[in-house]
């Protein structure tokens, strides 16, 4: 049995060491949030009450990279990299509620409707061909890259993105003597992420409640203080999938008119290896 041994050396490279490359790019990121709520209750008559809650939820993201000339290598071209994203959110929720107890009967109801919307805008930049490396801000760069030329990733490009989220509900809970207890609610969530026929779900949930510990046989036993059953049911959503999937989204391709090797003409085309689905709907 022989076996060899191989001896690495960090010099036996033509790459720079990682200090100097560490020393020769730079790259930073900035970020700023903005977080805000306020809410006003109204009471209407006796036992009727109207809320109305509204939140402003703003970030914001900028990340810069600057790569010097012959920074990992002799002849190593120097590059920017450039990408922000804002993000805004807004959220109104608006409820109405009503209590009312009388003799043994205890009783509440709650309409609500509540509207979501969230923004998303990015932005990324490459330059390349800097003829210097004192400038490292994009509008020095002598032309700007598309596609990574190694990945063929889109690096220059402009994105928005919206999405919607709107809900009807209603909820009703009920005890009698303080012992019988019901609970009853009924919602509707509508998401911009499905396709027309199917943009809502319903959701029904169902709860019964026994405080036994309050019926007068346990009561004089005098050895439990608190016994509660309880049973529900229910039925949740999810619409945890990204942004236009119930729907083609058209990519930058090229056409071909006229005749022998034809004319190259730039357009839109569905080139995405992955095609809408309008009978997606929510997982429930």
């Amino acid at each position: 049995e022989t076996s060899e041994v191989f001896e690495a050396s960090p010099w036996g490279t033509a790459n720079n060491n990682p200090r100097a490359v560490m020393d020769n790019e730079k790259r930073y990121t900035e970020n700023y949030r903005a977080t805000t709520s306020a809410y006003l209750t109204i009471e209407l008559a006796k036992g009727l009450e109207f809320k109305t809650s509204n939140g402003f939820n703003f970030s914001y993201q900028e990340y810069n990279l600057y790569h010097n000339a012959n920074a990992k290598s002799d002849g190593d071209a120097n590059y920017a990299i450039y990408r922000n994203r804002l993000y805004l959110d807004l959220l109104s929720e608006n409820t109405l509620t009503y209590t009312k107890a009388f003799g043994k009967h205890d009783f509440s109801g709650m309409l609500g409707y509540t509207a979501n919307m969230s923004t998303i805008n990015t932005t990324g930049l490459k330059g390349t061909g800097f003829p210097t490396d004192y400038i490292p801000t994009i509008n020095a760069a002598t032309s700007i890259e598309i596609e990574d030329a190694t990945s063929g990733d889109r690096v220059t490009y402009t994105m928005k993105e919206k999405e919607a989220l709107v809900s009807f509900l209603g909820r009703l809970n009920y005890n009698y003597d303080g012992k019988y207890l019901f609970s009853g609610s009924l919602r509707t969530d509508g998401s911009s992420k499905f396709g027309p026929e199917n943009q809502y779900g319903w959701f029904p949930s169902l709860s019964l409640g026994w405080r036994a510990s309050e019926e007068g046989f346990l009561k004089e036993l005098n050895v439990i203080d608190q016994l509660k059953f309880r049973g529900s049911w229910g039925v949740t959503g999810n619409n945890d999938i990204p942004n236009y999937a119930a729907i083609d989204k058209l990519n930058a391709a090229n056409y071909i008119f006229g005749t022998g090797s034809g004319t190259l003409t730039a357009g839109l085309a569905n080139t995405s290896d992955v095609l809408g689905n309008k009978s997606i709907s929510w997982e429930q």
